[in-house]
C-alpha cells in the first residue's frame, strides 16, 4: 500500500526504513538490495539520512522503494507520483512500472493524472461517487466517461479528451 504521504518512520534512517520492508534474509544481502535500490532511484548517499532531512520528492522516492522492496504480490498506489516534479515523475513512473512488470506484481493505481497510467494498463475504473460508474479499457473510459464531473475534469486537464454530457 502506498499513499500520497510518504509515511516513513521518522526515527529510522532512510536505509533502516528500506531494511524494514525487506523480507528476512542475511543482513548484508538486505543492505546490498536496499543500497542498490537507492542507487537506481538516484539516492546513492541517502542511506544514513533521516526522513525529515529529505525533500518531498526524495521522501516520495524512498517510500516508493520501501513499497517495492517488500516484494508484494499486489500493490495499491494512491497518487504515488503526485509529489514529484515533471522530470522525476516520468523517471519514477518508468522505474515503478518496469519493476512491477519484472516482478509480476499486480497494481491498482489511484490517480488524477492520466499520464500515470502505464501503457497497456488494463481495466481502469472511472468514478464520481461511491458507486462505480464505468469499467473498460482506458481509451473508452477516458473518451466517453459516463458522468460529468470526471469527464469535465479530464477534459479540462487534457484537451485531447472530449467530455460527453450525461
Amino acid at each position: 500500500l502506498l499513499f500520497q504521504d510518504d509515511l516513513l518512520f521518522p526515527h529510522m534512517s532512510v536505509l533502516q526504513n528500506l531494511l524494514f520492508a525487506l523480507p528476512r534474509s542475511p543482513r548484508a544481502e538486505r543492505i546490498t538490495r536496499a543500497e542498490d535500490a537507492l542507487a537506481e532511484a538516484g539516492l546513492v548517499h541517502f542511506g544514513p539520512r533521516k526522513p525529515h532531512t529529505l525533500s518531498g520528492g526524495q521522501r516520495a522516492r524512498v517510500s516508493l522503494l520501501r513499497a517495492l522492496l517488500a516484494a508484494p504480490r499486489v500493490v495499491l498506489l494512491d497518487e504515488p507520483f503526485s509529489r514529484l516534479d515533471a522530470a522525476l515523475r516520468a523517471q519514477m513512473r518508468e522505474f515503478v512500472w518496469n519493476h512491477l512488470r519484472r516482478a509480476g506484481v499486480c497494481a491498482v493505481l489511484v490517480t488524477h493524472d492520466v499520464a500515470d497510467v502505464p501503457a497497456g494498463g488494463e481495466t481502469p475504473t472511472n468514478t464520481c461517487s461511491p458507486s462505480v460508474t464505468s469499467r473498460a479499457r482506458l481509451s473508452p473510459v477516458m473518451s466517453t466517461p459516463s458522468r460529468a464531473p470526471p469527464a469535465a475534469s479530464t477534459a479540462s486537464a487534457n484537451p485531447a479528451f472530449s467530455a460527453r454530457k450525461p
